[in-house]
């Protein structure tokens, strides 16, 4: 609320001593002349219709490397092996005894090759 108070006596103060023309300058955000921004031209993205994009030097590399990486990162996690912690918590029990030479109880692991050390 104070600055709101502060804001409205500033006003008042640069109106009593300014014509109004620098006053609406400064309430509009000062200097500068002519029009604010850019007229809309009524193209998009500022072409006309049917003409070809021609490409910047870095968009191949933009477009290519950034989702093809992307790309080449998600076939890699749909074919990599899904290992639980449930699944290497059995294969480690399995290979602990079998490296103590106790016999199994239960039909061996899949990869059993893993656990299995033939010397």
């Amino acid at each position: 609320m104070l600055s709101l108070a502060r804001t409205a006596a500033r006003t008042a103060a640069l109106a009593r001593r300014n014509p109004p023309s620098q006053l609406q300058s400064v309430r509009n955000g000062g200097g500068g002349h002519g029009p604010r921004g850019q007229e809309p031209s009524g193209y998009f993205l500022g072409r006309p219709g049917g003409q070809k994009h021609t490409w910047y030097w870095w968009e191949p590399m933009w477009y290519f490397g950034y989702y093809g990486a992307f790309a080449t990162f998600f076939v890699f996690q749909i074919y990599s092996p899904k290992v639980s912690v449930t699944d290497a918590a059995k294969l480690e029990a399995h290979r602990r005894m079998a490296a103590r030479g106790e016999t199994f109880g239960w039909p061996f692991p899949a990869d059993y090759s893993l656990v299995k050390n033939d010397k």
